[in-house]
């Protein structure tokens, strides 16, 4: 918005007027806040919180897609909201599969670490980490274990109960779970005096997940960049291409002793 002068008469109808183009993304943006952050009660877990922004931006997305181009804007403005959201869940991913350290100070990711089982104790596979689902029908929380094929445990609770869980992530949850007590059993095989030396310059040459993750999501969305001289060339080769085919069929009826005025305009 342009600044005002200080001499300039503000009213409410000339602030309308210059917030009138930006009013539907801003009854976008508060819908999503009174679900997604307003109306969650004060006691909720930051586990649960943070699931259910995540849920509920990821739903606004899909909802205002299906409408088609006239929410076109809606959808870039729920989109990139959602991508700067998800940041700290990719970069606790990240971090976890790579240096198989979980670091969630926090405690807003839905895999929690065990403190009490040591890396190097018997049943460090089985219950080192606790996978955190809360029942929308249930008040209290309720912890499940992953067990020893990493399943994300979701679907071990009852049908009629709608388990809060970052949507998008249950589908690769199995495999995140195995990397991580994977990578972090691998890095107690290391010493640690290497790993740190090492982990500095490994860092620096890689790309984070994050990173990966929207030239992942910008890759599926655009289509390939032309330039208009390309657009046309393009264009004319494929109608020099339809005459020639046209050309090429209009022979062959004639050949084949065929009067069809219908295909003959159908092929037009």
């Amino acid at each position: 918005m342009n600044c005002l002068s200080a001499d300039e008469t503000v009213t409410l109808s000339a602030v309308l007027e210059r917030l009138s183009p930006h009013l539907a993304q801003i009854k976008v943006l508060h819908k999503v806040f009174c679900t997604g952050v307003a109306e969650v009660p004060p006691a909720t877990p930051n586990v649960v919180r943070a699931s259910h922004l995540l849920n509920t931006l990821y739903k606004a997305i899909i909802d205002y897609d299906s409408v088609g181009h006239a929410s076109e804007q809606a959808v870039a403005l729920l989109f990139s909201l959602w991508t700067e959201t998800v940041r700290p869940y990719l970069e606790i991913v990240d971090e976890w599969i790579v240096h198989g350290h979980l670091f969630d100070p926090a405690k807003e990711f839905i895999i929690q670490r065990n403190k009490d089982v040591p890396v190097n104790h018997r049943d460090f596979w089985y219950a080192t980490y606790t996978l955190y689902s809360v029942s929308e029908m249930v008040d209290n929380e309720e912890k499940l274990n992953d067990a020893a094929s990493g399943s994300s445990g979701g679907d071990q609770g009852s049908s009629n109960r709608q388990l809060t869980m970052v949507s998008f992530l249950k589908p690769v949850l199995k495999q995140i779970i195995m990397a991580g007590k994977s990578m972090q059993l691998l890095k107690n095989l290391h010493c640690k005096e290497a790993e740190d030396s090492e982990r500095s310059s490994r860092d620096a040459e890689r790309k984070s997940l994050y990173t990966l993750f929207l030239e992942s999501v910008q890759s599926r969305l655009s289509s390939p960049e032309e330039s208009p001289t390309d657009k046309v060339t393009e264009r004319q080769a494929t109608t020099r291409s339809l005459i020639k085919m046209q050309s090429i069929m209009a022979q062959h009826l004639e050949t084949n002793d065929v009067h069809d005025p219908l295909l003959a305009i159908n092929f037009a």
